[in-house]
């Protein structure tokens, strides 16, 4: 599951589970579905982050 999390300073302003980032408008608009790049991307940096 990808969620969005608008954060100022020490405070959580709102968790955006229906579409994090307006990412399924943009999927609607360019047709193309973004999800697997993202997630590949989080991944690749998570694992850069554990070496």
């Amino acid at each position: 599951m990808l969620v969005g999390a608008d954060i100022i300073g020490d405070t959580l302003l709102e968790v955006n589970v229906f579409s994090p980032g307006n990412l399924f408008s943009c999927i609607e608009i360019a047709g193309v579905n973004f999800v697997a790049e993202i997630h590949e991307s989080i991944e690749r940096k998570l694992d850069i982050r554990d070496e």
